[in-house]
Formats: C-alpha cells, structure tokens, sequence
C-alpha cells in the first residue's frame, strides 16, 4: 500500500517462513536477515545480521524481535546521515514468539528482562501501533506510558480483500473451522470440547516443528482422529483455499485468548458465525 503512494518500502523479516498470496498481489519480494533458518531462529536476538542495504524512509516494524532488527538497521543508517522512521506494531505483548531461539529461552526464565526491553523499544519508536483496545491497555498497564500516550494509537487490522454478497453461501457443507498458529491454547481447549462433540471439525493452521506445543497439539488431534472423529487438517492453505473454508463453514471456534481475532474478523466478512472466547480483543 505505502508503494502506491511513493514510499520506498521494503519487506524484512528475520527468517524465512512461508510466502504468502498477498506477497504476489503487491508484488513483494521479502528480504530475509537469515540465509539459513536454524541458525536463524537459534541466535536470533544475540545475534542478528544487518548486512543488508535497505533504503527506506520508514521501518514498519512487527512485534519484539522485528523492533529490534529495527532500531538496529535504524543506527546503521544514520550512520550513515540518513534519517529513519521507526513505525512499532504490536500485537503480541511480552512475548518472543520466535520458536527455538536461545533469547528466547532467556526471556522465558527471566521475565523482567522482556518486559525492561519492551518498554525501551516502544520508547525508541516515534510511532507506535496497537491492534486493539486490548492491547493499548496492555501496554498501558505493563510499561506506564502515561507520558507517551500521543504517540501510542489503535490500529485495527482488516481483511485483505472486501467481499460481495453474492460471493456469499447459504447452503453449508457441515462443518467446524478453526484457523490459526497451531501451539496456541486455543487448540488445547478445543481439543477438550472435540471429545465430547460429535461435529466434522477442519483445523486450516500452520505451526513449526521445533515447538513442542505444536508437536502435542498435533498428536492429540491426530488421536482423536484414529478414534473415529471427523477431523481434517490443511496446513497453510493458500488464501483461495482458505476463503472456501470459510464461506462453507457452519461456525468459526476459537476458544482462547487473542488481543485480535484477525481470523474470526475474516470468517464473518465470508459469511461465517464465529464463536470466541469472551476475553478476546
């Protein structure tokens, strides 16, 4: 979007993860600080490679680890008499989600640390953007940032592609859809309900197999498959696939916590009930 309208924008991402439709449509090719993807995730945040030439005027920046990729290109540059803007989007608070990292671990044991960097990294971004009310709270509440409230603003997400109604179905194919980082709690406790529900259940999710939680998750649902119930899972469906689940499905679950449901913002704009959790954003 910024490249319509005459910024120099550039897509970093600490590791290589799966290229996503919407790369295509705005015709992105991301740039990765890690050739090799194990190596990556192992020393990401002790270690992280700004040898790439970026020449943006603003770094749009993703959560903990990317914020800190960030700042760092950010002195690169003025380095060398170059000016950046550094634009924070948080959505995930106090947490280092990138699987198999040794930082990772640290944090983990030492809490206090995550929250003390945190704090720094939002203090050093000239904007910072928040994808609920939920979040600002949070953020709020975490770091005391009464004094920088005029640089702290909700930016809720939005579905790729506006949909038509009569794209829409009303004729259902029968089944339960949940979509999702597949290590999150909320497949836990769906795995809970699937016990005892006797529903066609479809999981259109991804996850890495470094996570255990991910490992646990699968296996248990792969069990209550061999226990004769209807479950398929997709992993990463590409984003044709992933409206056709949608707009087919009886019901959207989520039965965990997000800050915001981006997925179930989705289903509804394909024409799907959804059913969350109560303490969602």
């Amino acid at each position: 979007m910024l490249n319509k309208y005459g910024y120099k924008t550039s897509l970093v991402s600490i590791l290589k993860t799966y290229e996503w439709d919407l790369f295509k449509r705005v015709k992105i090719t991301p740039i990765y600080l890690y050739d090799n993807e194990f190596f990556g995730r192992l020393f990401s945040g002790l270690y992280v490679k700004c040898r790439i030439e970026i020449d943006s005027d603003i770094i749009i920046a993703h959560n903990n680890p990317s914020v800190q990729v960030a700042l760092m290109l950010k002195k690169k540059m003025e380095r060398k008499g170059k000016n950046v803007l550094i634009i924070s989007y948080l959505h995930d608070i106090l947490i280092y989600p990138i699987t198999g990292s040794l930082f990772g671990e640290i944090l983990r044991i030492f809490p206090q640390l995550l929250k003390k960097l945190e704090r720094e990294y939002i203090i050093k971004s000239e904007i910072v953007l928040v994808n609920s009310k939920t979040s600002f709270e949070r953020i709020m509440k975490n770091y005391n940032l009464k004094n920088l409230l005029e640089k702290v603003f909700i930016l809720y997400p939005t579905v790729n592609i506006p949909v038509s109604k009569k794209m829409l179905v009303k004729d259902k194919k029968g089944y339960m859809l949940i979509v999702g980082r597949m290590d999150h709690e909320a497949f836990y406790n769906l795995y809970k309900i699937m016990k005892v529900l006797d529903y066609p259940l479809i999981i259109a999710g991804y996850g890495h197999p470094y996570n255990p939680n991910f490992r646990k998750i699968l296996m248990l649902f792969k069990m209550l498959k061999k226990a004769g119930k209807k479950i398929k899972i997709i992993f990463c469906p590409s984003d044709v696939q992933l409206f056709e689940l949608y707009r087919n499905a009886s019901l959207f679950v989520y039965p965990g916590h997000e800050n915001f449901n981006m997925s179930a913002i989705e289903a509804m704009s394909a024409g799907c009930p959804v059913l969350v959790a109560n303490t969602s954003g």
